[in-house]
């Protein structure tokens, strides 16, 4: 279910909210001349979707209809929290008022929406492979096609190439294998200023931080390729990139961008040493265990999975692995309960809770086998 959107924005004092940049967003939905032939599709630096059908006379640009705001989904937390910071505004409740209160309309119904809008005007129907379309003709495409050449030919003049792409190939195949140690070695030299082109004119730092954030960007396709879960890989790629957009120092975006590498690789490493060689069947339960250790997990939907006899599915797993695949979940999920027993200040009822176990007393019981002590013992070993 949708909500519904107001067509102003009550929860912010309109003056404050149309800063300039805003109001340069909504001024652009509808910019004198270039009529186009179909309806548009606005995106504001506010993350709001605007619909906008022109209106012609005489062959020009006489006015636009405009439908919106809307949303393509909830927008997050720290998404509004982030805007708000942009906008320097101090009252983040009020905007997140703000988009508590916007209709949430999915792109295809939106574009829908839009050929229903463009119909009513002029009676014409359009399908909405033709809005995309007429959307991807708007803009004129950003040329630096003579700005490259020229770059090239001065870096050629200067003998200031980039850097050897084997030297890249190379790390990220390391990071790949999950040679972490390897990974080290190559990074334990200072930080390089030679041969990696220049992210930012005015600023040396953001230079540093671009290429931190591009190198990790990097790092994590190859992580993926050597086997970490893409969760893991995305969410490492998101926590190390906002740590390095808060530093403030040359020598801390340095070093970040090489522990993020290092721990690409070690993660890489750890799914190796964890998935031995064995079948596509076996390598297929593991992913679907750690993707629901939240969720409902028994023999008879990892068989219906693979396609195969429970009781032979079970040999197959215990033969690859050595363990049963009850043992394998139970300690899956006692390695996830190690983590919210240190990262988190979760109650034990919460924690087994949801790992799916059926009681307290069988969780501290599961625990202890694997971890060889209770759960509140680690809890406060931990955190000596």
């Amino acid at each position: 279910m949708t909500r519904r959107a107001r067509s102003s924005l009550p929860p912010l004092n309109r003056a404050e909210a149309l800063r300039p940049e805003r109001q340069r967003d909504l001024a652009g939905l509808s910019p004198a001349g270039g009529f186009v032939d179909g309806p548009l599709i606005h995106v504001t630096s506010l993350l709001e979707n605007y619909i906008e059908v022109r209106l012609e006379e005489d062959s020009e640009y006489a006015g636009s209809f405009i439908a919106g705001p809307s949303l393509y989904g909830s927008v997050p937390e720290k998404i509004i929290n982030g805007i708000g910071e942009d906008m320097k505004r101090t009252d983040k409740a009020a905007l997140q008022r703000y988009y508590d209160n916007l209709t949430i309309i999915p792109q295809k119904r939106l574009l829908h929406a839009a050929a229903l809008l463009y119909y009513l005007v002029y009676g014409k129907r359009l399908d909405i492979t033709q809005i995309r379309l007429a959307n991807g003709s708007v803009e004129t495409p950003f040329r630096i096609s003579d700005q490259i050449d020229i770059e090239v030919s001065d870096r050629l003049n200067n003998d200031s190439l980039h850097h050897d792409r084997v030297y890249e190939m190379r790390l990220m195949e390391l990071i790949k294998e999950g040679r972490d140690v390897e990974v080290a070695r190559e990074l334990s030299i200072g930080f390089a200023t030679e041969g990696v082109g220049t992210l930012s004119k005015r600023s040396h730092l953001r230079h540093l931080k671009n290429l931190a954030i591009a190198g990790i960007s990097i790092a994590t396709r190859a992580a993926m390729d050597g086997g970490v879960h893409p969760e893991i890989a995305y969410t490492m790629s998101d926590l190390y990139i906002q740590q390095i957009e808060e530093m403030h120092k040359p020598k801390e975006v340095d070093k970040a961008m090489k522990q993020a590498l290092i721990e690409f690789a070690s993660r890489v490493k750890e799914g190796i040493e964890d998935h031995v060689s064995g079948s596509g069947a076996v390598s297929t339960c593991k992913r679907y265990i750690f993707n629901h250790l939240y969720g409902e997990l028994s023999l008879e939907t990892l068989s219906g999975l693979v396609h195969m006899n429970s009781s032979y599915l079970s040999r197959l797993f215990k033969k690859e692995t050595g363990m049963s695949l009850t043992d394998y979940i139970q300690s899956k999920r006692v390695d996830e309960a190690k983590k919210l027993l240190a990262l988190t200040s979760l109650s034990l009822s919460d924690i087994y809770s949801r790992l799916h176990f059926n009681d307290q007393s069988y969780f501290i019981k599961v625990f202890k086998k694997w971890a060889g002590m209770t759960p509140r013992q680690y809890r406060n070993d931990i955190k000596k």
